[in-house]
């Protein structure tokens, strides 16, 4: 529409006021705003998109709230009653294995230490008995140390078998720990699966709040803006300033190309070859239709005076160009 511009401007613009250009002017720019008006207004929702997205998912979370503590119940009830009661046998089973682990740790110090007492008194009663500097022979002070080996060396056998009993009970809560683990993971599948499938449920009810992206959705975004009572004057305000911008931007091609834009020598050549060329096709047509129905009359007209005797072939070409 811009292109189409044929009309003098500037000092070659023809004297008086033209008002069949005012009027197709007029009606172009008519045009050409509502086409603005229609594009500035999607551009506007997409310039403004993350805005109206935050408010819509704010919207939509407010809506889905009710949906999504039920399920939050739901899948609170389901890990009680799935998940709980194996976790709880797994972490009793594992502070089990902790203690008897501390048991075989301790009963194995404890034997060090009997087994180091026992030695220290086997050699002391070495001593004694050998005599270095008294008489040799199990006196006093040899009876002690042996008395006290063989305290120590029973300590010893003691220690060892609670030791032994603590790493037999360790291997047992070993193998227990390991099926529990084996049904926590079995059950923690069971509960992931079944909480896919309330999630699914929930997005297919009718009070599900779906996520929407499109120019309705943002338009209606943006209307409810418009009435909220904080923030509704300055979205208004923005939203004509920004339509406006567009408008503008759109239009002033259109504005500059038939209003302001001064015409030169060239586009005077170029409108008079244009009209110059129009005239010598509208020429070159009516000569040949001028032609093309001469040769008609000339081959169809026949009188009565003439009376000529056509052959077959003259006479079945006349009759083709009559029913024609």
């Amino acid at each position: 529409m811009a292109a189409s511009d044929w009309s003098l401007a500037g000092i070659l613009r023809q004297p008086g006021f033209d008002w069949s250009r005012a009027r197709f002017a007029s009606g172009r720019i008519l045009v050409a705003f509502i086409l603005s008006l229609g594009t500035s207004l999607p551009f506007e929702l997409w310039l403004h998109g993350p805005e109206l997205l935050h408010h819509q998912d704010a919207e939509r979370r407010a809506a889905n709230a009710p949906l999504i503590e039920e399920a939050k119940r739901e899948k609170a009830r389901l890990h009680a009653e799935l998940v709980q009661p194996v976790e709880r046998a797994l972490a009793q089973v594992e502070a089990d294995h902790a203690t008897w682990r501390l048991v075989a740790e301790q009963a194995a110090r404890e034997e060090r230490d009997a087994l180091a007492r026992s030695n220290t008194a086997a050699l002391e009663a070495q001593a004694e008995y050998n005599g270095l500097d008294r008489l040799q022979g199990p006196g006093p002070r040899y009876k002690d140390a042996v008395l006290r080996e063989q305290q120590a060396r029973a300590e010893a056998a003691k220690t060892r078998q609670r030791e032994v009993k603590a790493h037999q009970q360790t291997a047992k809560l070993d193998g227990e720990i390991g099926t529990l683990r084996a049904e926590l993971k079995r059950v923690s599948g069971e509960m992931e699966a079944k909480s896919m499938e309330m999630d699914a449920r929930i997005q297919r009810d009718d009070r599900y709040d779906q996520h929407r992206d499109s120019l309705l959705s943002r338009l209606t975004t943006l209307w409810k803006l418009f009435l909220d009572p904080e923030v509704g004057f300055v979205v208004l305000y923005l939203h004509i300033l920004t339509q406006l911008v567009a408008i503008c931007l759109e239009l002033i091609l259109l504005m500059v190309k038939t209003v302001y834009a001064p015409a030169s020598c060239y586009h005077v050549r170029l409108i008079a070859r244009t009209k110059l060329e129009a005239a010598r096709i509208n020429e070159e047509l009516a000569r040949a239709l001028a032609e093309l129905h001469g040769g008609r009359r000339g081959g169809l007209h026949v009188t009565a005076n003439d009376n000529p005797e056509p052959d077959a072939e003259l006479g079945d070409e006349v009759a083709r160009r009559r029913r024609a």
